[in-house]
């Protein structure tokens, strides 16, 4: 079952598809069964398959041990013996149901040399040969065109599509931005590091650990890539008109590494910034108009190369992308922004994370990779369908969906429970290649982190992180804590981004707050706290007391356990001087923190 082989069964496969249409054209006064007896002699003939013994005793041999595992080689001779079944006559009883399951045994055949290939590691030398070789040999000659094609089309015009800039942009800009995006996903999918193998049965004691063993050998982390990415930074930050200028010179050369953070760039400037902590949220909805989660979840999804590493299918999550995003109500602060915006933060502590320690800089794995997937999931829902009121506010109204969830935090439930209910829709279901076992894992991951994002569990956070700086917590029991903070403080995150992305998150949510605040009042219903009372709340007080007395205690601890979050510091320093600044009368150290201590009571109601 060499490469030879493969080629010699699509031959047979098509010279089948073609003897069937000539069949129907000009054969109908023939019997189905000479014709069948006819087309089975024509296969044995192309593939040289007569001589029994002989040619089974050179199958086995061509079976390359070193490159296939042994449950891989056993497969090999299943379908090696599911195929002399067929010519031989013993499976089909017609030329289509024949052709159909020739075309099966290919398919299988296709996904076992896949697998090999992707699992050998090749010298720096020969990756160029090995992808071009690869391509040539793991595509049909015609048909993988149309595929890619397809793909690219769905692809581009899922994230870029709708946008008024694409549907005005000239021929030439459409053909770049397909051929750019055309040649990462080749370097992408085609990529000389090894592919693992997922397909480990449950119930495997170290199965996890297996997949993490593969993983790190997966995600090498490209140096010259991370420094062109950090001059993309600087130069969109410093001379928009010099990064124009030099990307679309090196992207016609050929010269310029294509990553999620720049194959858009025509369009989505702003995901440049993508693996940045000055990343705005509020220019990609600008620049995507209105859908910024679908296109930040899934450029942060090929960043950590979800889709190549776990073979989800890109249209799936495309699917269930969207369908999140379109879920997420048009309110002030609780939208399909902040949600893109929890997400990034969560995606820049693991992307970061995980670069400090490939370079030797943590001597700690704070994230599996199961753990990458279901927090960016978490991050993603967190706030799915979010009505725009606290848990107290559904509580003391009767909602209905206070009374679904018995008052146990509320909101919470409902995210998991309707973003659950919108994955499993066969066109959304994108994690239905995880084992159960995996699946059951993800799901307990994502329940657990999306419920801690409830502000009455902020305290528990804050104490968990105390445990992890004193060494009193190891291993597993370590990375629960450090997964369930990454989200829960991702949440409250806006504070410590650069201050014009603040003041605008800052204004959103009171804005929001002001409008429970108003049916309060109408229902005659008490303020849970001040800031919901838009004639007496003191707006730059209130962000000094959040930013004081929960902001930055939290993030003071978990910087010292994710040292990836230490530029968020520098930030909510500079965030804490700007409302001082305003604050519009003189209050003492102790009035500031008996006011501070009242926001957190309330707060933890929320």
């Amino acid at each position: 079952l060499s490469p030879v082989c493969l080629g010699s069964l699509r031959r047979a496969a098509s010279i089948n598809a073609e003897y069937m249409g000539k069949e129907r054209e000009t054969c109908y006064s023939c019997t189905a069964h000479s014709s069948d007896d006819e087309e089975i002699q024509r296969i044995k003939t192309i593939l040289n398959l007569e001589e029994e013994d002989g040619a089974e005793t050179r199958r086995c041999q061509e079976i390359d041990t070193d490159r296939f595992s042994p449950d891989e080689v056993e497969k090999f001779k299943e379908l090696d013996c599911e195929l002399r079944e067929l010519l031989a006559g013993q499976r089909s009883s017609s030329i289509m149901s024949h052709n159909d399951a020739l075309s099966h045994l290919i398919w299988g055949l296709e996904q076992l040399y896949r697998t090999a290939d992707n699992t050998r590691t090749l010298n720096a030398d020969q990756n160029e040969d090995s992808i071009k070789s690869k391509l040539q040999r793991l595509t049909w000659r015609n048909s993988h065109i149309e595929s890619e094609e397809m793909e690219v089309a769905q692809f581009i015009t899922k994230l870029v599509g709708h946008t008024s800039k694409f549907k005005n942009s000239k021929d030439a800009a459409i053909c770049q931005l397909v051929a750019n995006v055309k040649r990462w996903r080749q370097q992408m999918f085609t990529s000389s590091l090894p592919t693992p193998n997922f397909l480990i049965k449950d119930g495997h004691k170290d199965q996890l650990a297996i997949l993490q063993e593969k993983m790190v050998l997966m995600n090498k982390d490209d140096l010259y890539y991370e420094k062109q990415t950090e001059r993309e930074v600087r130069e969109l930050t410093e001379n928009p008109a010099l990064f124009e200028r030099r990307t679309r010179r090196t992207f016609a050369s050929g010269k310029k590494i294509l990553r999620p953070t720049n194959v858009l760039y025509q369009f989505y400037k702003s995901l440049v910034k993508l693996h940045d902590w000055e990343f705005s949220i509020f220019d990609l909805a600008e620049e995507t108009e209105g859908t910024p989660l679908t296109v930040a979840a899934t450029m942060i999804f090929h960043s950590h190369h979800m889709f190549r590493n776990w073979s989800f299918d890109e249209n799936l999550f495309l699917n269930f992308a969207k369908a999140i995003d379109k879920g997420y109500n048009d309110l002030p602060y609780h939208n399909s922004s902040h949600a893109g915006d929890v997400m990034q933060a969560t995606h820049y502590w693991i992307y970061t994370s995980h670069k400090s320690f490939q370079q030797g800089a943590c001597d700690i794995v704070l994230y599996e990779e199961l753990d990458k997937l279901a927090l960016l999931f978490s991050a993603m829902v967190h706030d799915y369908k979010h009505p725009g009121f606290t848990n107290q506010f559904l509580v003391a109204t009767g909602h209905d969906l206070a009374i679904t969830y018995n008052d146990q935090s509320v909101l919470e439930n409902m995210h998991v429970a309707e973003a659950f209910k919108v994955l499993r829709k066969p066109n959304n279901n994108f994690i239905k290649v995880l084992s159960p076992s995996l699946h059951a894992r993800f799901r307990e991951v994502v329940i657990d982190t999306v419920f801690k994002t409830d502000m009455k569990f902020h305290q528990h956070v804050v104490y968990d992180l105390s445990k992890c700086l004193d060494g009193s917590v190891t291993g597993e029991e370590y990375r629960t804590i450090v997964r369930r903070c990454t989200v829960h403080l991702a949440d409250i995150s806006h504070p410590t981004r650069k201050n014009s992305v603040h003041i605008k998150w800052s204004s959103k949510i009171t804005e929001e707050f002001y409008h429970q605040g108003d049916l309060e009042r109408e229902q005659g219903i008490p303020h849970q706290m001040p800031i919901f009372d838009r004639h007496k709340n003191n707006m730059v007080k209130a962000q000094i007391g959040f930013i004081d007395f929960i902001v930055k205690t939290a993030f003071m601890s978990f910087v010292q356990v994710v040292p990836a979050a230490s530029p968020s510091l520098d930030y909510l320093l500079e965030n804490c001087k700007y409302w001082q600044s305003r604050e519009t009368r003189k209050s003492t150290v102790n009035q500031r923190r008996r006011e501070s201590r009242i926001l957190l009571r309330n707060s933890i109601r929320l």
